[in-house]
């Protein structure tokens, strides 16, 4: 089509050429009917006559190029009428296009509009996208005005603004993506933490707003991906206050259950501080629950059971010794005292396991001790598994649920004496006898509220 333009209008040029050589020489030359002629035609490129009338455009330039040779054979009549034969049929192919030009320019304005408001534009790029809006109504009403060039250009200005909004529109893109990320790290975290024991028709919602959400970004709706995600939050909200009442239950209950077996132990006297400590964050965590403060609540509860379970592990810890200290042997039984046919090896004595991984158990709280007595059948070589993992233990006090320890065999030819005095030289001076702390929670700690 444009290539059409350029050339009708060299064309033209070159009519115009010789005419003014003609006039130089005669004055009867219809110069002025001819020179309308041209500009009409110019007019009618300009409208798209060549896509919307084609025909009438092509009989108008053929006009004019007869008029021209009407020019050079002396007939001055039959070129002015062949010039105003071009000027009618130039301005049918006028009249003819503006329309259709006024109709498909509204369309893509329309069009180029629908896409901005896809983009969300009219919240990330409110100044372009209203300029945008208004030039369309313009046009709109130039239409039914049949003003129909001024209808199509202001088409043209609205499709112009429209692109402009798309482009700050997509600008904002980030902004909702980062938004859904927010959404599916917290529902994620209500994972972690049992959430969907609890609330799992609200996750399940959350995770089909997100998928849905995903599936507008595809089409680069942002406006539908937004409004997808409306309600969103609600539910993160239900969800987190539906899981942490549970969890601030079901933490309440357990801490309940450890004092009254710690009570009923004998021992209220000997560990009076820790049950009157353990006794006052439950009655805390019962307020807390009451108020409806749920993370509050399992908080409480949850120091008051570290509390009895070390108070547990303290009490287990000093039976074992007594035992030892009876002179009872540990079983054999666990551990494979088959020597292994040549090699270094033949110098250890294999634990039963040769890996361990650290288990949550509210009862009975793994710690190195407990894992030494449960793989050697002696809690005294607890520093051999210490020393083996010094990488993964910071402290030989706190160990954690999913924590995987090497267990590395017992040394045949040392007596254990020698052993624990050569381990214990590696060991902090705090654990010479052996560490007492309860592992801690293997579930996700909930943010303070």
């Amino acid at each position: 089509m444009k290539n059409n333009h350029i050339r009708r209008t060299a064309l033209l040029s070159l009519i115009l050429l010789p005419l003014a050589f003609a006039i130089s020489c005669r004055l009867d030359v219809p110069i002025r009917e001819m020179t309308r002629a041209k500009t009409t035609i110019n007019r009618a490129i300009e409208v798209k006559a060549g896509k919307y009338a084609p025909e009438e455009l092509k009989q108008a330039e053929a006009s004019l190029l007869q008029s021209h040779e009407y020019i050079f054979a002396d007939d001055t009549k039959k070129a002015a009428d062949a010039a105003l034969e071009s000027i009618s049929q130039a301005e049918a192919a006028i009249t003819k296009s503006l329309p259709l030009l006024a109709a498909d320019s509204m369309e893509e304005a329309k069009k180029e509009y629908a896409e901005a408001e896809a983009l969300y534009a009219e919240k990330l790029a409110p100044e372009e996208y209203t300029a945008a809006g208004d030039s369309l109504k313009l046009a709109e009403t130039r239409l039914s005005e049949q003003a129909y060039w001024e209808s199509h250009l202001a088409s043209l200005e609205s499709k112009s603004q429209s692109a402009a909004a798309k482009t700050k529109a997509l600008a904002g893109l980030p902004g909702i993506r980062s938004e859904m990320d927010r959404i599916r790290t917290e529902s994620d975290q209500l994972k972690k933490n049992r959430g969907g024991e609890f609330a799992a028709a609200e996750l399940t919602a959350i995770d089909e707003k997100l998928a849905s959400a995903e599936e507008a970004l595809a089409r680069n709706s942002i406006k539908e991906a937004a409004g997808v995600l409306a309600g969103s939050d609600e539910l993160l909200a239900a969800a987190s206050e539906k899981t942490y009442e549970a969890l601030a239950r079901e933490s309440l209950a357990a801490a309940e259950a450890a004092l009254l077996k710690a009570k009923d132990t004998g021992v209220d006297g000997e560990f009076a501080t820790e049950i009157q400590s353990a006794g006052s964050l439950i009655g805390e965590s019962k307020t807390h629950l009451e108020n409806r403060a749920f993370q509050n609540s399992l908080e409480k509860s949850g120091v008051a059971i570290a509390i009895l379970n070390a108070m547990a592990i303290a009490i287990e810890k000093k039976a074992e010794e007594a035992r030892l200290a009876a002179g009872e042997k540990p079983d054999e039984g666990a551990i494979d005292t088959t020597t292994p046919p040549g090699g270094d090896d033949a110098d250890f004595i294999q634990p039963s396991v040769k890996e361990y991984v650290v288990r949550y158990n509210p009862k009975k709280r793994d710690c190195l001790w407990r894992i030494s007595l449960s793989v050697y059948r002696d809690a005294r070589l607890w520093p051999l598994i210490y020393v083996a993992n010094r990488d993964k233990i910071k402290d030989p006090d706190l160990i954690f649920p999913g924590q995987k320890f090497v267990i590395p065999p017992v040394p045949r030819k040392k007596s254990e004496k020698a052993a624990q005095t050569e381990i214990r030289k590696d060991a902090p001076e705090k654990t010479a006898e052996g560490p007492a702390d309860p592992v801690e929670n293997e579930k996700t700690d909930p943010p303070a509220e």
